[in-house]
């Protein structure tokens, strides 16, 4: 490959420290988007060429190459609101939410800023939350753990009426306890556990398309959701039992890491200086050829 080789070993040092920067500013940029799930670039080395050497076939390398770009899902830290429905994941779980703009489609995420609006369980985009509904006999009164296997929107108005069809009351605020099982409480005082909070696993989180705004779809790398609830409701129809804990009033941080952001940065700018470095001395190498034939 000779002295030129040595230029494009640096140039391609250059871009993929170039890359690693990129990832790195948008990890420090998100450190407090809540939901948000930090990235790390990994490289390889290019094809190495053969050379000829006293000891025989000796092999030269030709750079670095961006290998990929993870996601890394580890758990981030918790923090207090006073919204009831503002809800975190303690598991690898992800919420599941629909654009009402399109017809059976899914979205992922771990950001749990919801707030009922418009007659249902939003987050800020407006994407609805998805939930198991609890059954309730011809009474009104509930058949204690029964839930419909179907999943849909979860459809909440505070001023709604009760599902005992005898009463009065309407409702009045929303909790939702570690299991995930939304509940009513109404204006005669009465509760009713109306959904249940669906969630969903993946073999392969890392493999999820990013679409934004922290959410997160399917990909073939990723899987099939694997769909179901925490497993502490009663459950009908072979609803999953995924596992996990759900916190209310609470809502999941950025599991960036300030500090060691900033340490890869500092070995990253490095590296971009060394590779740049064989440019300028390749560069007076090549000067030195030229004026041979001086």
């Amino acid at each position: 490959m000779g002295i030129q080789g040595a230029l494009y070993s640096g140039v391609s040092g250059m871009s993929v420290n170039s890359t690693s920067m990129e990832v790195i500013g948008n990890n420090i940029a998100n450190s407090n988007t809540y939901g948000y799930k930090s990235s790390r670039t990994l490289f390889a080395d290019a094809l190495s060429s053969e050379v000829s050497s006293s000891s025989g076939q000796s092999q030269v390398g030709s750079g670095a190459l961006l290998s990929s770009v993870d996601s890394l899902f580890g758990q981030g830290s918790f923090e207090s609101t006073s919204s009831a429905t503002d809800l975190a994941i303690k598991g690898d779980s992800f919420f599941v939410v629909r654009d009402p703009n399109i017809d059976d489609n899914k979205t992922f995420t771990r950001s749990g800023a919801f707030r009922v609006q418009d007659g249902n369980l939003t987050n800020p985009e407006g994407y609805i939350v998805q939930g198991y509904e609890y059954n309730y006999d011809a009474t009104g009164d509930p058949v204690v753990n029964d839930m419909q296997s179907t999943f849909g929107d979860i459809e909440l108005e505070i001023g709604q009426d009760h599902p005992d069809t005898t009463s009065t009351a309407t409702l009045e605020s929303v909790s939702v306890d570690s299991d995930g099982v939304v509940t009513g409480k109404y204006t005669d005082g009465s509760l009713a556990d109306l959904f249940c909070v669906q969630i969903a696993k993946f073999d392969n989180p890392s493999g999820l398309t990013k679409l934004g705004s922290s959410m997160f779809s399917e990909s073939r790398s990723s899987g099939d959701a694997i769909l179901g609830v925490t497993g502490g409701p009663g459950t009908a129809g072979g609803v999953n039992e995924l596992g996990g804990t759900i916190y209310s009033s609470t809502l999941e941080m950025s599991n960036v890491d300030l500090a060691q952001e900033f340490v890869k940065m500092i070995t990253t700018q490095r590296g971009f200086q060394a590779n740049s470095k064989i440019i300028t001395t390749t560069d007076e190498l090549l000067n030195e050829v030229i004026n041979l034939k001086r």
